[in-house]
């Protein structure tokens, strides 16, 4: 089993509810890179199961995230070219960039690009606010699946996330629906995947006569 500890330890002290406390994150840098550099040496195959190994690539990416914003001078990270698909590090092995991890080992995408579970989106956080937030601990395998449904959850439904316009009749949502709308299988799966997770929306969602609008994704750091 991978150990997560150094990890867990970072995200412990440094997540304040939504946001990252950046300079604790700095005070622990040494921490940071020892366990990135296990993580670039790591066997998965002796992880064990599914389970065991989305978690450490989960926390791979989170990691990544971390460091990367940092050595970027904490700049919005769509402002910073190559963030997600120009440098690469290496995982388990594998030299990839971010992009990469996130499509070949988290999403895991099907012949036809599509998520095995698009719960994935809402364990992975690119330091910017309109992202799911990091949570306070490492994932593990004894975790992972409980986390998968409860960081979903809590994301949906906190204030403001999925809002209903009766003017426009609309319910507007966060852009990451549109961008990954093929891993909720269209927009109908992003309708059904929401009213899921927030009942008190669902005749709304599921109402051909309420548009679903996405709105701009705030990419402010989540300092």
């Amino acid at each position: 089993m991978f150990d997560q500890g150094a990890l867990d330890a970072i995200v412990k002290a440094a997540v304040k509810d939504r946001l990252v406390d950046y300079g604790v994150v700095e005070k622990h840098r040494a921490a940071l890179d020892k366990y990135l550099d296990a993580v670039a040496r790591a066997d998965t195959g002796a992880l064990g199961g599914d389970d065991a190994r989305l978690a450490f690539y989960v926390d791979a990416y989170n990691a990544r995230v971390l460091r990367s914003f940092l050595a970027h001078g904490k700049k919005r990270v769509v402002d910073v070219h190559g963030f997600f698909d120009g440098d690469k590090e290496r995982v388990a092995g594998e030299d990839m960039t971010l992009n990469e991890l996130e499509e070949r080992k988290i999403r895991r995408l099907g012949a036809q690009g599509i998520a095995k579970d698009a719960r994935v989106h809402f364990v992975v956080n690119c330091a910017s606010r309109d992202c799911p937030p990091l949570a306070p601990f490492a994932y593990t395998n004894q975790d992972i699946a409980q986390a998968l449904e409860d960081r979903t959850r809590a994301y949906l439904t906190r204030p403001g996330e999925c809002v209903v316009d009766e003017a426009q009749r609309r319910v507007v949502v966060v852009q990451l629906f549109e961008w990954y709308a093929s891993d909720f299988a269209g927009e109908g799966g992003v309708r059904r995947f929401i009213a899921k997770y927030v009942p008190a929306l669902q005749a709304k969602l599921l109402d051909e006569h309420f548009d679903l609008d996405y709105r701009p994704y705030d990419w402010s750091p989540n300092a």
